[in-house]
């Protein structure tokens, strides 16, 4: 059990977060979510947030850090997936399997295959949309100084 607080921070990749016991509240810029007991939720990349345990009560979750080329679909260019901003409890039984199967797996084809398995299930669960997105070269500063900056008001 885990009464873990984190500051305002981002991930490069895709961050799926899975409650087992009590509850997380993970604060964006315009809203909040609570994540609760046997719920999953996916935090896109580059979205700032910060999380805590709700009411400060103990919470047991696990987390999962999944690349972004994970999700790009057939001719996508330049555009990134981005999964809607709600929990998901329907599957989260079958994404605790496919997450206790990916600590075993023995080779770089078995962890392909599995992570492949994990964000087509993913992606038939929430509803997703694809937007463009700058070139890196274009954004990388940007993204640089948000993440230097995390802690003050951008303007």
């Amino acid at each position: 059990m885990s009464l873990h607080k984190y500051p305002w921070h981002f991930h490069e990749a895709y961050t799926v977060v899975m409650v087992d016991e009590g509850a997380m509240k993970y604060v964006f810029r315009d809203g909040v979510i609570n994540v609760n007991s046997r719920e999953l939720f996916v935090i896109n990349p580059f979205v700032a947030h910060y999380n805590s345990a709700v009411n400060n009560q103990p919470c047991r979750y696990s987390v999962m850090f999944l690349p972004v080329w994970l999700f790009n679909q057939p001719g996508q260019k330049n555009g990134v997936t981005y999964f809607e901003n709600a929990v998901n409890a329907g599957v989260f039984t079958e994404l605790s399997g496919l997450f206790e199967r990916i600590k075993d797996v023995r080779g770089q084809e078995e962890y392909l295959r599995t992570i492949g398995d994990i964000a087509a299930l993913l992606v038939s669960s929430f509803r997703i949309k694809i937007e463009s997105l700058a070139s890196t070269k274009r954004i990388d500063p940007a993204l640089q100084f948000i993440h230097q900056h995390l802690d003050e008001k951008l303007v």
